[in-house]
């Protein structure tokens, strides 16, 4: 799985997870977290293979790959899946479920008047504060207090 935000010094920090079996057991990590400074279907195919090259790991033994719905990472011909495919074409791509359950959450909430405003609230706050790091940084420990009251109304 691969996923980029940008973190508060507003640089694209790309997320890189991995998913593999050791003796029967399935095992989750986080391999890496690296700035992303060309988010092209082909950068990023360039970054993961240099990166699995560096730590000894053949392209040939990935067997699946998960991603947003972006171009950039689904693109027929231009995307990472793409890329990812051309050099190994057993390659399975998925549309990530945790971005698929957004969407749904998205659209779900657009019966009900209240949970619209709800997540629409949610959502302008998160823009308004990752629109600038100093925001973040100066508006934090208020944050920190208000998700963890106690005594909400």
């Amino acid at each position: 799985m691969v996923d980029s935000t940008q973190d508060v010094s507003v640089m694209d920090q790309l997320a890189i997870c991995v998913r593999y079996l050791v003796n029967d057991s399935i095992k989750e990590r986080l391999l890496s977290l690296v700035v992303c400074h060309d988010s092209s279907g082909i950068a990023l195919y360039n970054l993961l293979e240099n990166m699995f090259m560096s730590m000894g790991i053949s392209m040939k033994n990935i067997v699946a790959c998960s991603f947003d719905g972006a171009a950039n990472m689904k693109g027929t011909y231009n995307g990472l899946q793409s890329h990812l495919k051309n050099s190994n074409p057993n390659i399975i791509y998925t549309h990530c479920m945790a971005h698929v359950l957004n969407l749904v959450i998205c659209d779900s909430t657009k019966t009900c008047l209240e949970a619209e405003n709800l997540f629409g609230l949610v959502e302008q706050f998160a823009v308004f504060l990752s629109d600038s790091h100093k925001r973040i940084k100066n508006n934090l420990p208020l944050i920190i207090l208000i998700l963890f009251q106690k005594n909400m109304a």
